[in-house]
């Protein structure tokens, strides 16, 4: 049977990679899948052979100054954590189609044919198991057929997917083209201690099965 657990998490940050890893060797998951283009998947498997270093890797190598947090330090220590544990990793991500819905139709397309048990390091809007309706004020609304936003999720087989999304209760830093700051969650805060963290509660957002808590995050570049 196939099973993908889509982790969504906020990018750029130092606590989503460490948790994804800790959440995928508690599980026993051989195989995971990372938001980071397809064109790289050879790059990764000479990675794994030994014939190229980490540094190597085109999406390291050509950083830009600015970015989106996929390729921070935290996730170099993902991915050296992943190949020292001999998990398999596959990236799925197709950035041919900038906007609209069908980098994420493409992205479901490249995870559903993956096999087995696969745990997924996502955006939390890719791991939404339904789509989301964006506001007309959001500078995005354009970008989708009347506002619309289609999920990687949301394309999937529901039957076959576990969509969880990585919540700091207690706020923090996140690096997403700049350092920017997750709000704290005052109710949560108050409900769970940081001494019972993390910790996985069932989703009161539909869109969500699970949400993993945790205490707080910090920035990584």
């Amino acid at each position: 049977m196939n099973r993908y657990f889509l982790f969504g998490e906020m990018h750029g940050t130092k606590e989503c990679p460490k948790e994804f890893f800790k959440f995928v060797k508690k599980n026993k998951i051989k195989k995971v899948a990372l938001e980071l283009p397809k064109d790289y998947q050879c790059e990764i498997d000479e990675f794994y052979s030994g014939k190229r270093k980490i540094d190597d890797l085109s999406f390291f190598k050509c950083k830009e100054k600015n970015h989106d947090g996929r390729v921070s330090n935290a996730m170099k220590d993902l991915i050296l954590k992943l190949k020292k544990a001999k998990i398999k990793i596959f990236l799925v991500d197709d950035e041919t189609q900038e906007y609209g819905n069908e980098r994420d139709k493409l992205m479901a397309r490249n995870l559903s044919q993956l096999k087995g048990e696969v745990a997924f390091l996502c955006g939390n809007v890719h791991a939404m198991k339904k789509p989301l309706q964006l506001d007309k004020s959001d500078r995005c609304y354009h970008q989708y057929p009347n506002g619309k936003v289609e999920t990687c999720g949301s394309f999937m087989n529901p039957k076959e997917i576990v969509s969880i999304k990585v919540h700091a209760i207690n706020g923090g830093k996140l690096y997403n083209y700049s350092v920017q700051t997750y709000l704290k969650d005052k109710e949560r805060s108050k409900k769970f201690p940081k001494n019972k963290l993390p910790e996985m509660i069932k989703s009161d957002d539909e869109s969500f099965d699970y949400l993993y808590l945790i205490d707080k995050f910090s920035y990584s570049k």
